[in-house]
C-alpha cells in the first residue's frame, strides 16, 4: 500500500508516514535507529535500512494498529526543510521551449543545463509565498522533485535512480523580468530570478521511489486561484530524470538530501503575462506524488 514521508510540527520537526489520510510517527520506530532529534535529513542519511522500519509502520498504521492523527490536524513542513543541495534544471521540457519560442536542446550535443538554488527559499504546504512591490512578472512552475537517498559518483543513466529515495514537489517561483545581467540581458541572474526567500515551496511529502516506477510518465497540472494553467507529462522533458542526476554525480557526486527539480512543462505565464498577484493561490499535483498549495501575498 503506498504511503508518503512528511514532516510535520510536534514541538519540533517530526518524520510522520501518511497513509489513509492519517498521520503515523515515526519517532518510536527510528529512535532506536538514528537517536532522538533525528529529521528527514537523517532519514535520507540511512535509507536503506530506514525503508523497511518505515514499510512496517506504514502496515500497523493501515491496520489501525498504531495511534495516527489525521492530517488535518498536523501542520505539515517541507518535506525536507533544508536539502543538503538543490540541483535546477533550466529549460527541460519540450512543450516548455516551445511556448517560450525557443528550440528545445539537442540531447546528443549537449548536457543538461543545471544550476542551484539556496536551500534558504524552501517553504512547506500552506506557507506563502511573498512578493514584493519590486518584482516584476513573478511566475509559477510546478515541477517533479527527486530526493536522493544513496551517495554515489559517476553514475551510469541506468543507474541513476537507484539512488533515488523518493519523490515530492517543488514549485520553482521565478521572476521573468529584470532578473538578467550584462549587454543585451544575456546572462540569467538564478539567484534574483529563482533563489529568494519563499521561491522554493515543496511538499506535500516524499513518496518513496518504489511506489513511482516511471517517473517519466506521470502527469503534473497546476492551477493558479481554481484556473488550471499547466496540464503536461513528465513524458515532455528532455533530460530525464535519470540523465540529470547521473551528470551531476559526474561533477561533484550526490548525497543523501541532494533535491533535483527537474523542470517545468508548458503553460506558465511569462508568453500570456499572466503574473502571479497578492490573493492568488497556487495548487500543483503530479500523479502519484500529491498535491501542493502555497497562497501568494504581498510583503
Amino acid at each position: 500500500m503506498s504511503f508518503c514521508l512528511v514532516t510535520y510540527s510536534a514541538g519540533r520537526p517530526t518524520v510522520g508516514v501518511l497513509i489513509d489520510g492519517r498521520v503515523a510517527d515515526t519517532t518510536p520506530v527510528l529512535t532506536p535507529l538514528m537517536g532522538s532529534g533525528g529529521g528527514m535529513l537523517a532519514v535520507l542519511e540511512q535509507w536503506d535500512v530506514a525503508l523497511p522500519i518505515l514499510e512496517a509502520l506504514s502496515e500497523q498504521a493501515a491496520r489501525g494498529d498504531v495511534a495516527t492523527t489525521p492530517l488535518a490536524d498536523v501542520q505539515l513542513l517541507a518535506p525536507l526543510p533544508r536539502p543538503v543541495n538543490i540541483y535546477c534544471a533550466f529549460a527541460n521540457y519540450i512543450d516548455h521551449m516551445l511556448e517560450m519560442g525557443g528550440t528545445p536542446a539537442d540531447k546528443t550535443q549537449e548536457d543538461p543545463f543545471l544550476f542551484q538554488s539556496p536551500v534558504t527559499a524552501v517553504v512547506g504546504p500552506e506557507e506563502p509565498i511573498r512578493i514584493g512591490a519590486a518584482m516584476d512578472a513573478v511566475d509559477y512552475e510546478g515541477e517533479l522533485a527527486a530526493v536522493i537517498g544513496r551517495a554515489a559518483r559517476d553514475l551510469s543513466v541506468g543507474e541513476a535512480l537507484d539512488c533515488v529515495a523518493g519523490y515530492t514537489i517543488v514549485h520553482d517561483v521565478s521572476i521573468r523580468r529584470g532578473a538578467r545581467r550584462g549587454a543585451n540581458g544575456g546572462r540569467p541572474d538564478f539567484l534574483a530570478s529563482k533563489g529568494r526567500a519563499t521561491f522554493k515551496p515543496m511538499g506535500p511529502g516524499i513518496v518513496p521511489a518504489r511506489f513511482i516506477p516511471d517517473p517519466q510518465a506521470l502527469r503534473l497540472q497546476t492551477w493558479v486561484s481554481g484556473v488550471l494553467k499547466q496540464d503536461s507529462s513528465t513524458a515532455q522533458m528532455i533530460f530525464t530524470t535519470a540523465e540529470q542526476i547521473a551528470h551531476v554525480s559526474r561533477l561533484t557526486g550526490v548525497v543523501p538530501g541532494d533535491l533535483f527539480a527537474t523542470g517545468t512543462p508548458a503553460g506558465v505565464g511569462m508568453p500570456r503575462e499572466d503574473d502571479l498577484k497578492h490573493g492568488d493561490v497556487v495548487e500543483i499535483a503530479i500523479e502519484g506524488v500529491g498535491r501542493l498549495r502555497n497562497p501568494v501575498v504581498a510583503g
